[in-house]
């Protein structure tokens, strides 16, 4: 409630204020009192203003969470991540194939220049660590120490290479038809000779 003059009044006579001095004091009273209604008034106002808003800004906040929800939701959005998932899956599947058949390979062919028998490779590949082994440009990474152990383990089945003898012509014989074969008859012949030569002669 807004203090009149003489509500004032009376409470500085109350108070004891000489009355030469009483308009002065009033006057004072009135006017910090006026300044601090309306401070309070323009406070006041400032609130009521921001809580007419909250209704709006609360219904953009609401509307907000409900899109987020959506598109969580959204079923598109929903298989394209599975989708994704499932084909990031197959490329790792796919990459740890490959690896591991290189691995392989190169693990046989190890097997192979140790000369262990081929009878048993694909047994002793089967009780390998293959995903232990290190690849590094296309070939085993410590391949002898690998070595030296595949040889200690598999000794009983190490196998030794063939050797086979130097080839050994047949010397041509004589065809009995051919005309050098004719020349050599008439000339045993010229001689007293017999045509063809008899064993012993």
């Amino acid at each position: 409630m807004a203090l009149t003059r003489t509500q004032i009044k009376e409470i500085l006579s109350k108070a004891g204020t000489p009355s030469d001095g009483m308009d002065v004091a009033i006057a004072s009273i009135l006017e910090g009192h006026t300044s601090s209604v309306e401070a309070l008034t323009e406070l006041r106002d400032k609130y009521k203003a921001d809580a007419e808003k909250l209704p709006s800004v609360q219904a953009a906040l609401d509307m907000a969470n409900e899109t987020a929800k959506s598109s969580e939701k959204d079923p598109f959005k929903v298989k394209y991540e599975a989708l994704k998932e499932e084909f990031e899956g197959y490329k790792t599947d796919v990459t740890k194939k490959e690896t591991t058949a290189s691995k392989t390979k190169a693990y046989k062919q190890l097997l192979k220049e140790l000369n262990i028998s081929d009878k048993i490779i694909d047994k002793v590949v089967k009780l390998a660590d293959i995903d232990a082994i290190e690849i590094v440009d296309g070939k085993i990474k410590d391949a002898e120490t690998l070595s030296t152990s595949l040889k200690t383990e598999w000794a009983d089945f190490i196998t030794q290479p063939k050797t086979t003898g130097a080839k050994v012509e047949t010397p041509p014989t004589g065809d009995p038809a051919s005309p050098e074969t004719e020349v050599i008859a008439k000339v045993r012949e010229a001689m007293g000779l017999p045509k063809t030569e008899t064993k012993g002669s």
